[in-house]
């Protein structure tokens, strides 16, 4: 019993237990308007015969008053006794009143340190505050398979909502309205009434071969009016040219055994800007998606706009290149 009353005490619950030591009270101390909320007595004893009647209300001012329906209880042996009560809609400090009345034979089971006071009945005066829930934002995914497509690819993706009132737990339900844009905000694609299997709808679309280029639009509309977005680029790419080659020895002797080759991988990426401004600086990127463990890189630039105006800039040599 006395690791039970620990638990009560760990729930920031409103302990009326001093009032009378043969029943132990517990309301919350923060409560949310128009909803439900615990509230519970405890019996450390046993009813031989009879009965107990619980009496609850809540009240704010001499106007403002909520009553409880009364709850009678026959024949208690050391049990916990909970009821359902809804908080009113008004918020504030409310003042809590239990009033228990015990009818019949009473055995209390409390430690040798706690003597009974054979308190038959008992009247409780507790604050509980109550106040409005915060309204905590739903977490939505809606996640392509990549963020990037050429056109004829096929989009696939996923939706999936996470319930901020109810633990973010799958949303089970139908997506009322699932549709694709393109950059124009046009509509090219929607779905109805789009059935999840354990919270995620999984849809594609195939893309024409001509498709207008740029940023698309994933939007899902749930039941309750709440719309939610994701992003895909569909563009004209080309994957960077890789080259190996080899390279023999400049001759062969009439013994020779094993030939060595050099074997010479380019896998190189050059960005520069295509449009600057005369005079001012720009970024000009190699990326080596490779490791160099020795030798070295030499990169040389210019620009030219005819055969006589020629821009050459510095070479540059890299050595020890890893993954940049």
């Amino acid at each position: 019993m006395e690791r039970r009353l620990l638990w009560l005490g760990l729930l920031h619950c409103v302990l009326a237990a001093n009032a009378s030591p043969d029943f132990l009270i517990t309301v919350p101390a923060s409560v949310y308007r128009g909803e439900e909320f615990d509230f519970c007595v405890t019996f450390p004893g046993t009813f031989q015969d009879g009965s107990v009647e619980v009496n609850a209300q809540m009240q704010l001012d001499d106007t403002d008053v909520v009553r409880y329906p009364p709850q009678t209880y026959l024949t208690v042996s050391e049990a916990i006794k909970c009821q359902k009560l809804v908080a009113p809609k008004r918020e504030g400090y409310w003042t809590f009143n239990v009033t228990l009345q015990s009818h019949g034979s009473y055995v209390p089971n409390l430690p040798q340190w706690y003597p009974p006071r054979g308190n038959l009945s008992t009247t409780q005066t507790e604050r509980v505050n109550v106040n409005t829930r915060r309204e905590d934002a739903d977490i939505t995914l809606i996640q392509t398979d990549k963020p990037l497509y050429k056109p004829g690819q096929t989009v696939k993706f996923r939706i999936l909502r996470l319930k901020a009132n109810n633990r973010l737990r799958p949303d089970t339900d139908k997506i009322k309205w699932v549709y694709v844009e393109n950059p124009s905000n046009i509509r090219v694609m929607q779905w109805k009434d789009v059935p999840t299997t354990q919270g995620i709808a999984s849809l594609e679309m195939l893309l024409s071969n001509d498709p207008p280029q740029g940023n698309w639009v994933i939007k899902a509309i749930y039941n309750d009016s709440k719309e939610y977005s994701n992003t895909f680029s569909v563009e004209e790419y080309v994957l960077p040219k890789y080259e190996v080659s080899l390279t023999p020895p400049a001759y062969l002797l009439v013994d020779t055994q094993t030939i060595d080759f050099k074997v010479c991988a380019k896998d190189f990426l050059i960005t520069v800007p295509a449009s600057v401004y005369r005079g001012e600086e720009f970024d000009f990127c190699v990326t080596f998606p490779g490791t160099f463990q020795d030798g070295s890189v030499e990169v040389n630039a210019q620009m030219q706009l005819d055969d006589t105006d020629v821009v050459r800039y510095p070479p540059q040599t890299y050595l020890t290149v890893w993954m940049i």
